[in-house]
């Protein structure tokens, strides 16, 4: 009986995030800033914490304009919610998907990639996306 107890001890541990504080998340202090610049695209991963699969980032006029981190299952998008309900509470602008941090600048949003078996989080800065051209170079 102990050795079936372990076993599924084991088994759920392993098996995913139980809590809501274990996704490492995009770093939001790139935005905006030059593509020159020395920056990373995640914060600090903290003990425990799930890292994103894929990372991309959205380049325009030579400026960070938005970012997007991907997730495997077993992550799960009620941890995602929970998480970013945690960081940007008062924010949500549509319940468990999106958030505009508007002292930021930024909007989140969140989706299922169901035909990816990921989660994706999506930050987008809300002022480079005017749809003007960049300016010529000198």
């Amino acid at each position: 009986m102990r050795t079936i107890a372990a076993a599924a001890v084991t088994c759920c541990l392993i098996a995913g995030p139980t809590r809501a504080d274990e996704v490492q998340m995009f770093n939001t202090e790139i935005l905006g800033h030059n593509t020159s610049e020395a920056l990373k695209l995640l914060v600090d991963r903290e003990p425990g914490q799930v890292e994103p699969v894929v990372v991309w980032a959205d380049v325009k006029c030579g400026k960070y304009i938005a970012g997007s981190a991907f997730y495997q299952r077993p992550t799960r998008l009620s941890d995602v919610v929970a998480q970013i309900n945690k960081l940007y509470a008062g924010f949500n602008v549509m319940p468990d998907f999106i958030w505009r941090v508007s002292d930021k600048g930024f909007t989140i949003q969140v989706a299922d990639e169901k035909d990816r078996e990921a989660v994706r989080i999506t930050f987008i800065a809300y002022n480079f996306l005017n749809g003007e051209p960049c300016p010529a170079a000198p």
